[in-house]
């Protein structure tokens, strides 16, 4: 991808064109980069949980955080936050208008058994609310 953007951005392109949703893991971490970001055509962002950690504990991961969704969905990303474990984590990303959450307060792991467990679980406590 970084040696050849341009060959990788048409690769990418006939693989949305075949309906497959592509994203960035573990963004602010390792490789990724803004200018990949606005090079290449992503569906999702997903943040990296050390960016989550300090929600709650600063107002700059708060900030960082704001930024992250806004440069996102102005690119017409979705946004995931890796790594939620606590309650306030959630409200904050709530506020701020990040899409999707992933982590231990949300469920702990599980194979694919146990999330059509979890699922039916949380659809029999939906209809009994």
């Amino acid at each position: 991808m970084i040696r050849d953007p341009e060959r990788t951005a048409e690769h990418l392109q006939a693989m949305h064109a075949l309906g497959i949703r592509l994203l960035v893991d573990d963004f602010g971490t390792g490789y990724s980069s803004l200018s990949m970001l606005q090079q290449l055509d992503f569906d999702l962002l997903k943040v990296d949980k050390s960016f989550t950690r300090r929600l709650g504990h600063d107002g700059q991961g708060e900030i960082l955080f704001k930024a992250i969704i806004t440069m996102a969905h102005a690119l017409g990303m979705k946004v995931v936050a890796e790594g939620v474990e606590r309650p306030e984590q959630a409200e904050v990303l709530s506020r701020l208008q990040c899409d999707e959450l992933q982590g231990y307060y949300i469920a702990t792991p599980l194979d694919a058994s146990g999330v059509q467990v979890e699922i039916r679980r949380r659809q029999r406590e939906k209809r009994s609310a």
